[in-house]
């Protein structure tokens, strides 16, 4: 929902208190259009901007950011002209949704100079402007792509603000309808300077009435409710490679097993040509040379009439032994290529619920299969390969996120009598119930939790000791030597919430 100018006009009263007189620091891009400032009188608190192409916005947070390692232009002016500027006030434009920070920095030359930091928050049309005190531009985030247009932008060009047909009301669509269902006064509201936000998720300078309940919110407090939606846009962003790969590879593996289940197929069918081979050998004297076809056994044979019988025959031998071998070929590759495809299915999977820090942990593990480039200067965080765990009536059960948790659990923190399980016949987390005989009630939401683990609502889960357990070729693959299996035919929302709240696996385990 975009915010309103009402909203963002209280947005601004709040905050500026809390920023003026303050010095920026510390600047950093912590997501793609989304900027980071410290201020100097505080350890924690930041001014945060970020242009969401559907609710553009700029608040405060104390929450810790980290920059993403992506560079602009833009940003590098950022950081060059702001660092250590002064915020002598804020404000906002009476009659759109423009932010400007009046700021005063001092230059290595110690010449002063007075800069503006303009904030369009227009959905669709979000933008940020450095210009100096005679409007010229010194650097914006999205230039023009022509100069033809009605309202060019580009540095070292005058801003001017866009243009407004006609004045419109500071208030949303949805806070309008309130304000005329309520008989409410536009300019008392206006004063209240408040901030709020509703169960449908709607955000207002007022509270929302009727059945809908408001919750008055702060600054930090709206950052906080967008603040997945910004960490999805950053790991986006850090991590296209490993979604790019992961979503081609599936697609790609899917197709190949398909087209190789069509050669098996026609492998299978080629196989029987032996039949027809003894046919013609059996009935070789019946058939009369240069023959093109000849009906045996109630079916048509054709012939090469330039082979004899007898070469003919071989003909069909030989056809039937390749496809014999291609039998055994392409059957191996079908399953190679099952494996593979479970592999990143897995990988899918685990991406989906990993941390930044997990998602590192992939990342590195698909260079080290070789699939991606390796990285030169990762370093391995020692805490991000440890799982996850749960305990139930004294008995610990934990589970792995990605491969590289899936291997560390089994092979490094489970014992040779701990209980091993994993979803059968499909890629899934491994799971250790870290007793030598627990309960059935704790094997089956061990069980359960391997399903929910894996992405899967019902379905078998293989369960043994972990000494039957070997590691495969890459990180995340084993071999069960003996098990049993268990079949599940839902989950237990207990054991979906036991799940939900899960911790990470600490030393004191």
């Amino acid at each position: 929902m975009a915010l309103s100018q009402a909203f963002l006009s209280a947005m601004v009263e709040q905050i500026r208190p809390l920023v003026c007189d303050n010095y920026l620091k510390k600047i950093i891009r912590f997501a793609p259009g989304s900027f980071s400032f410290s201020l100097s009188k505080s350890k924690s608190l930041k001014l945060v901007i970020a242009l969401d192409n559907a609710t553009p916005y700029f608040s405060l947070t104390n929450r810790d950011l980290l920059g993403s390692g992506q560079t602009s232009n833009f940003y590098q002016v950022l950081k060059k002209e702001l660092s250590n500027a002064f915020i002598r006030d804020l404000r906002i434009d009476d009659n759109d949704r423009i932010i400007f920070f009046d700021l005063d920095v001092v230059t290595p030359a110690y010449e002063q100079r007075h800069y503006h930091l303009v904030l369009e928050l227009i959905p669709m049309m979000a933008n940020i402007f450095l210009i100096d005190e005679n409007k010229t531009i010194i650097a914006l985030y999205k230039p023009s792509k022509s100069l033809d247009v009605a309202r060019p932008l580009a540095i070292h060009m005058t801003y001017t603000p866009p243009q407004r047909l006609q004045k419109t009301s500071p208030f949303s669509r949805e806070e309008r309808a309130i304000i005329s269902q309520n008989q409410l006064d536009e300019k008392e509201l206006l004063n209240k300077k408040n901030l709020y936000i509703n169960e449908e998720q709607f955000y207002s300078a007022f509270p929302f009435f009727a059945d809908q309940r408001s919750q008055l919110i702060s600054p930090e407090e709206f950052f906080d409710l967008q603040f997945q939606q910004i960490q999805t846009k950053r790991e986006n962003e850090l991590f296209k490679d490993v979604f790019s790969l992961t979503n081609k590879k599936i697609k790609q593996l899917s197709h190949k097993i398909k087209r190789l289940n069509t050669e098996l197929i026609n492998a299978e069918k080629q196989s029987k040509l032996i039949d027809i081979a003894n046919l013609i050998l059996t009935y070789q004297d019946d058939i009369p040379a240069h023959a093109s076809s000849i009906i045996l056994a109630d079916q048509v044979i054709a012939l090469d009439p330039l082979k004899s019988v007898f070469m003919n025959a071989q003909a069909y031998f030989k056809k039937a032994k390749k496809a014999k071998t291609a039998l055994v070929a392409v059957d191996q590759q079908i399953k190679e290529a099952e494996m593979e495809l479970a592999y990143f299915l897995q990988i899918q999977h685990s991406s989906k619920m990993a941390t930044e820090d997990e998602l590192k942990e992939i990342k590195t593990e698909l260079a080290l299969n070789g699939y991606l480039p390796k990285l030169n200067h990762h370093v391995k965080k020692p805490n991000a390969v440890y799982p996850y765990v749960v305990e139930i009536d004294g008995y610990r059960i934990a589970f792995g996120h990605n491969n590289l948790q899936n291997d560390y659990l089994t092979f490094t923190l489970a014992h040779p009598k701990d209980y091993f399980l994993h979803t059968y016949q499909s890629a899934g987390a491994h799971v250790i119930i870290f007793s030598d005989n627990p309960p059935a009630n704790i094997i089956e939401i061990a069980a359960q939790i391997a399903l929910l683990s894996s992405g899967l609502p019902s379905g078998e889960v293989q369960i043994t000791d972990r000494k039957h357990v070997k590691k495969g070729d890459r990180p995340g693959r084993v071999f069960v030597l003996n098990y049993q299996t268990m079949n599940i035919r839902n989950i237990s929302a207990e054991t979906e919430k036991i799940w939900q709240n899960a911790t990470r696996w600490v030393a004191k385990h």
